[in-house]
């Protein structure tokens, strides 16, 4: 399993390289129910001019050569704010049964 000290590294990583909004955790391991073949899910809200996939590959290659199964969700502030209320989106569901790991104040 993925220790709670790592799961800081890599939210401090993604802080540090692009200064995102937020960064949620969710699934499993926001849940306390993670198992050894559990995954990373990571909501990044980051403000940036880059389209969906080209956001999403900055953030997954950050991390390589990895040990440890990582889905990374990156949207806009202007992309949450759309889908934050619509049941069944990944926003949704990491807004609603997430935990925030990072907000920029």
């Amino acid at each position: 399993m993925i220790t709670e000290d790592k799961i800081e590294e890599i939210k401090d990583k993604i802080v540090k390289t692009v200064s995102p909004e937020k960064i949620i955790l969710f699934g499993s391991y926001a849940t306390g129910e993670a198992k050894e073949e559990s995954d990373i899910d990571l909501v990044v809200i980051w403000d940036s001019p880059a389209n969906h996939h080209q956001r999403n590959m900055q953030i997954r290659r950050l991390f390589p050569r990895r040990n440890f199964s990582l889905d990374v969700f990156v949207f806009t502030p202007q992309e949450e704010a759309k889908y934050k209320d619509i049941k069944g989106t990944i926003v949704y569901t990491a807004t609603t049964k997430g935990k925030i790991l990072y907000a920029r104040r």
